[in-house]
């Protein structure tokens, strides 16, 4: 199986077994793509672009353009196979919804009605109906054997960006945007009727995370609820404060929020019960995690501090003090023994978790921080240009890897720990070694600010992102 990612108009194909890259096609079928969708039996891809008023079908083994579809009067802005993948449905600027033969390429409807841009088209799960949903604020449903539009969901207040029917077809949701605010509403198919609206606003870190068991989602902003994925039903409003966190622990029986209030709030996923309120921290919660083990939560805030909590007490286990201003971000290493923080006083502290002692501080202006996969290592990137390596056991620094011109935005290791990719705002990549420090290669191609860097999972490439390109490396060669 594969999965295919677009990024400006490069596409990247991925397998999800190994996760290397099994092709690229840059700039080969347009500029900017706006849907990107594969074929139920996954042995095609359709794509949409913003250059060209068409639909392309690529074939993923031979990455060749099989057929293409064109009618619409502006750019395609999304796609949607049927289930059983014979027909495509396109949405477009245009202002229409248009139904397609995959193999005779005939243009079988043409749904119109929308008032304005269409941004999304979808299929529902028996492939009797599409919906589609666009920024004169409505859904419309429509027959895809008659081309009649069989309903309009218009209580919407904003744009509608998003579309999803459940998964017995008999609700959908949507997503629609006001200015900053934005709702999420479920509709029931056959009478209309909105049935549950969620809402929330960019003054505050809207959050999603999905369950490790992957029945749930939680969301969170003013408040923290959770939602059954396969109805679509709100299982647990939870709490109504600015939340700046949330994580699941690793078996997803229990859910951490943190916000501005605070404390730390420990919630069981099933019913919704609050069953410990973790008090102690007197500035703002910006950061929270579980141990590997999910025994234990670890938190950071803007009270300077890093707090060990254990999961089934309410008092805190462990205070860490040394920080002179907020604490951002906090990390488990891999066994579960450390803690690493990073604060806004350009420094990376190191903690024992046992002890709560801090075993050593690393001083560098930091804008990142990783963990080497041998757990002994550490990684830090600097506004002074650098890249430096940390032995977590010692604290001391074994590497200052100079040759970036620019700050360094990311550093990440590779799989096996032996290397290192760096990222920066001088446009380019380095690679290093990291036993002896030596750059093994400087990438050039990107035009600006390199922000992303990520290696393949078998550690053979690496894929940039740049503000206006993505890019495919091989590490060996360079």
């Amino acid at each position: 199986m594969s999965i295919a990612i677009t990024r400006n108009d490069d596409i990247f194909v991925y397998s999800t077994s190994t996760w290397e890259v099994l092709w690229g096609l840059q700039g080969e079928c347009g500029q900017y793509r706006l849907s990107i969708v594969y074929s139920p039996k996954g042995n095609e891809i359709a794509i949409g672009c913003t250059d060209d008023p068409i639909i392309a079908i690529l074939n993923i083994e031979t990455k060749e353009c099989r057929r293409s579809f064109r009618g619409h009067d502006d750019n395609v802005r999304s796609i949607a196979y049927s289930p059983q993948g014979d027909r495509i449905a396109s949405a477009s600027k245009d202002r229409t919804v248009k139904l397609w033969d995959v193999e005779t390429r005939d243009c079988l409807h043409t749904f119109t009605g929308h008032t304005s841009i269409v941004n999304c088209v979808v299929y529902s799960p028996t492939g009797r109906q599409v919906a589609s949903g666009s920024d004169d604020r409505t859904v419309r449903l429509w027959d895809v054997e008659t081309g009649e539009c069989s309903g309009i969901l218009d209580k919407h207040m904003g744009c509608v960006k998003e579309v999803v029917y459940s998964p017995q077809g008999d609700q959908v949701a949507s997503i629609d945007w006001v200015q900053r605010d934005f709702s999420a509403r479920l509709w029931n198919v056959s009478s209309g009727e909105c049935l549950q609206t969620i809402t929330g606003s960019d003054r505050f870190d809207f959050i999603l995370k999905f369950s490790p068991r992957g029945d749930q989602v939680a969301s969170a902003g003013e408040a923290v609820r959770l939602w059954k994925i396969e109805t679509g039903e709100c299982l647990h409003n939870l709490d109504d404060y600015d939340i700046r966190a949330i994580v699941y622990s690793p078996q997803g029986d229990l859910l951490a929020s943190a916000g501005s209030n605070g404390t730390v709030r420990l919630w069981d996923t099933e019913t919704g019960v609050c069953l410990r309120i973790l008090t102690g921290h007197s500035g703002i919660v910006a950061s929270v995690v579980f141990s590997p083990k999910g025994d234990r939560i670890v938190s950071s805030s803007s009270d300077k501090t890093v707090r060990l909590w254990d999961v089934g007490v309410r008092l805190s286990r462990r205070t860490s003090s040394g920080h002179n201003v907020t604490v951002h971000m906090v990390k488990c290493s891999p066994k579960g023994d450390q803690i690493a923080s990073c604060s806004d006083d350009m420094t990376v502290r190191l903690w024992d978790v046992e002890t709560g002692a801090c075993r050593h501080i690393l001083r560098d202006q930091t804008r990142c921080i990783d963990y080497s996969p041998r757990d002994h290592q550490i990684a830090t990137c600097s506004r002074d240009n650098t890249v430096r390596l940390w032995d977590t056991h010692t604290g001391s620094c074994t590497h200052t890897l100079v040759g970036h011109n620019d700050q360094v935005n990311k550093a990440v290791y590779s799989p096996r720990g032996n290397q290192l990719a760096s990222s920066s705002d001088d446009q380019t990549i380095r690679l290093w070694d990291v036993g002896s420090g030596e750059c093994l290669h400087a990438l050039t191609g990107h035009t600006s600010q390199i922000y992303d860097v990520v290696y393949s999972p078998n550690g053979k490439q690496i894929i940039t992102c740049s503000e206006n390109a993505a890019r495919l490396w091989d590490v060996e060669t360079g």
